[in-house]
């Protein structure tokens, strides 16, 4: 299929986290009354901003789970901030079973 640049894509993952699906719109006024109709949390919006119709490059778009997912990758892509982020769960761990919480 091909998409012309500006199709709005709404992507959300089901109860298996391995895999997503999507439904294409025209705009984002017609997917967010899929949102709504749907009753889904957990979705994200994408702008199509470029395509050979082989290559699809997405623009994430502030709706939905936009804020942990820029967050979660801020994380993951930075290594120091995941690597602390285990340092100190495995710290508060060993507090834990130290003080036989």
């Amino acid at each position: 299929m091909v998409y012309d640049k500006g199709t709005i894509k709404l992507v959300w993952i089901p109860s298996d986290y391995m895999k997503m699906e999507s439904i294409m719109f025209d705009s984002i006024s017609s997917a967010m009354e899929e949102v709504n109709k749907s009753n889904r949390k957990d979705y994200m919006l994408m702008r199509l901003i470029d395509t050979d119709n082989k290559y699809y490059k997405w623009e994430v778009l502030p709706y939905g789970s936009f804020n942990g997912y820029k967050y979660g990758m801020k994380i993951f892509k930075n290594k120091i901030i995941m690597f602390s982020f285990l340092a100190l769960s495995i710290y508060g761990g060993y507090k834990l079973l130290k003080n036989g919480i």
